[in-house]
């Protein structure tokens, strides 16, 4: 089994999910919300070789961490693995939008720069412009979690090479199960 997009620090006891992850060898990509997350989140896995944590900064809160894109470059090369990250459309975020495409950009820049990475992107109400910043570098292998666009958009998606992770809330719609 593998989870390509899991909070593991988020969990009530992240070290019993680990452990069982280890145990059941379950694959797991453990994404941060934060760069300052990172250090935590990738101790829970230092036990764990099938656990990989992926170096973040969601953009629900971009607009209260840009100031962490310092501490993301220098974290970037101890990782090949980048999330979450990408752009919320939602429109109780659409007041930071500018500061979400700033921060996405940087770290879509930062990542091509060190060599290219894998990326696990958020692009919640926001897939055109996702499309639109991923088009603009190379070397990344860009995976969009919980993709709910539409099939235009899966199609350029996937003519552009994206890979999508894909769990059980979004198959329980009817229009995510339909995209699958």
């Amino acid at each position: 089994m593998m989870d390509m997009h899991c909070h593991l620090d988020l969990y009530t006891n992240p070290q019993y999910v680990a452990k069982r992850c280890k145990d059941e060898n379950i694959y797991v990509l453990s994404v941060t919300t934060t760069p300052k997350a990172w250090y935590g989140t990738s101790s829970l896995a230092k036990d764990c070789p099938r656990i990989r944590t992926a170096l973040g900064l969601h953009p629900q809160l971009a607009h209260e961490r840009w100031q962490e894109l310092e501490l993301f470059d220098s974290l970037l090369n101890q990782t090949r693995y980048v999330g979450e990250i990408g752009l919320d459309g939602g429109k109780e975020f659409k007041a930071h939008w500018k500061t979400q495409l700033k921060v996405f950009r940087h770290i879509l820049r930062s990542s091509t720069k060190s060599g290219g990475k894998i990326l696990s992107i958020h692009s919640r109400m926001s897939a055109n412009a996702v499309l639109d910043e991923l088009s603009q570098v190379n070397d990344n292998l860009p995976i969009l979690h919980w993709f709910s666009g539409t099939k235009q958009q899966l199609k350029r998606s996937i003519e552009m090479g994206c890979y999508f992770s894909v769990g059980p809330a979004m198959l329980s719609s009817k229009k995510g199960y339909e995209l699958v």
